[in-house]
């Protein structure tokens, strides 16, 4: 097995740089997902909001400054060195304090998006650790430093959907030219050249696969993520799984063609295909009204509510102002943003319907 493909993204959800040679340290490739954009409540957006922040393209020269550039804006250049201030951010579940990018940074990746946003970095001074092994640090990835997926892995999705997907809406920093599909997420400890990694947990997916990475365009038909549940890549949790997650134990250089050599193996999870009359579709009920209506496996709950004919309060559809705010009285969801509720909130229950996913039958309050 070789090393087939790298790819770092400096920005949290922007395009795919493809490199030929990586240094690995404790928070992964070297640059990769540093810098991060977040809302005015230092929440951080991710393309499943908003799928343009994969059009950015971001260059970090000489760990002294980064240029950013995107389709009709000027290319912007930021100087790592200065004194902006820090600023509290949080990414999912993890508060980070993270350095600030300045005014001019603020407002170019406010006029790109759309609204009122900021850039920061995570910098020597900022700290995060990955949840399931705290002794191991991560930037501003989702879950861990590194993410792991193999060629076969894709080559069989896209043999199942008729479609060419390409890797890179996957978002992987290693690409594996593998034995045979999903092999990743049997390998407990591996490694490429120098650099030893240990397995953290499999990717669970979300729509943001959907999404073209050419015109930033999610599919209409919610392809490859739709095919990709009924390919038995749902675990008992409901997730739907593609790649494993990695942290570096022995840090290192890797490169294209690099041998890939399995340390240890483990046992892959056991995945949980649903029938083919029930496959992605779920039963959302809406009360005090106790109407019903089936959700598909990527249909925001306000969409499924908007197309059974029930009137929900909504504004920003990016989990930014909490105006769809509904209460979960049973069953599971997967969250997408939360960015407008308060801890308290979320522990009592209360969800956004712009951003949150069925992932088994449930039971919606509309009722505060």
């Amino acid at each position: 097995m070789r090393l087939e493909a790298l790819f770092n993204y400096p920005l949290k959800g922007c395009r795919a740089n493809p490199i030929q040679v990586a240094e690995l340290d404790s928070l992964g490739i070297r640059g990769d997902r540093r810098f991060m954009a977040v809302n005015h409540r230092g929440q951080f957006v991710n393309g499943k909001t908003f799928p343009k922040l994969v059009l950015v393209n971001c260059q970090v020269e000489d760990e002294q400054s980064v240029i950013f550039s995107a389709p009709n804006m000027p290319e912007l250049k930021v100087d790592l060195t200065g004194d902006d201030g820090r600023v509290d951010v949080r990414v999912w579940r993890s508060d980070v304090n993270a350095k600030s990018l300045g005014e001019k940074a603020n407002s170019w990746i406010s006029d790109f998006l759309g609204g009122d946003f900021r850039l920061c970095f995570y910098d020597q001074n900022s700290h995060r650790q990955v949840n399931s092994l705290p002794e191991y640090p991560v930037s501003f990835s989702d879950s861990a430093p590194v993410l792991v997926a193999s060629r076969q892995s894709l080559e069989a999705l896209n043999a199942y959907t008729g479609r060419v997907d390409k890797i890179e809406q996957f978002r992987p920093n290693i690409v594996i030219d593998a034995d045979s599909a999903f092999a990743e997420e049997t390998w407990q400890r591996i490694r490429i050249g120098d650099v030893e990694l240990l397995a953290v947990k499999a990717c669970a997916r979300c729509p943001v696969i959907n999404t073209d990475v050419e015109f930033a365009q999610p599919d209409p038909n919610q392809e490859p993520l739709r095919s990709l549940t009924k390919l038995h890549r749902r675990v008992s949790d409901g997730k739907v799984i593609f790649g494993q997650y990695f942290v570096v134990t022995r840090p290192g250089q890797v490169a294209r063609g690099d041998k890939i050599e399995v340390l240890q193996s483990m046992q892959a999870q056991e995945y949980q295909p649903l029938p083919d009359e029930e496959q992605g579709k779920y039963t959302i009920t809406f009360e005090p009204m106790t109407q019903s209506a089936i959700a598909a496996v990527n249909d925001t709950i306000l969409e499924v509510a908007e197309n059974a004919g029930i009137a929900l309060s909504s504004s920003c559809r990016g989990g930014s102002c909490g105006a769809c705010r509904v209460k979960l009285i049973s069953g599971d969801v997967e969250v997408g943003a939360d960015y407008a509720l308060t801890e308290q909130q979320i522990e009592q229950g209360y969800i956004l319907a712009c951003s949150c996913f069925a992932r088994s039958d449930v039971v919606i309050s509309l009722e505060d």
